[in-house]
């Protein structure tokens, strides 16, 4: 979304994400006979699961001079959780991570 007016304009964008996968285990058989000639599927199971979540929130606000900027200030957030299992043996990784940034550049040279 940006937002422009005289003197400055606003900038923002906004993400998320949701992400849910089974790892599955596949036992299958070759079958040559005349009736089924392929790989039959004898036993599945699901072996791991994996969830991530992210989140981000971008700004900037920048002054406008002309059609070029004077200088932006930006600020990002960004948020990430992951809950992943292996079931067999049993094993896991939870994680969750906030992160904030600040920026700013300034134009210095006119043409």
């Amino acid at each position: 979304m940006i937002q422009e007016g005289k003197d400055y304009t606003n900038y923002m964008r906004t993400t998320y994400t949701n992400r849910n996968i089974d790892g599955i285990q596949y036992i299958s058989q070759r079958d040559n006979s005349e009736s089924q000639s392929g790989w039959v599927e004898l036993y599945n199971n699901i072996r791991s699961t994996y969830k991530a979540q992210t989140a981000s929130l971008n700004y900037a606000l920048s002054r406008n001079r002309g059609n070029e900027y004077s200088w932006k200030a930006e600020l990002n957030v960004n948020y990430t959780k992951q809950d992943d299992e292996y079931l067999m043996p049993n094993s896991v990784q939870n994680a969750e991570n906030l992160s904030l940034g600040l920026g700013g550049k300034k134009f210095c040279f006119r043409q």
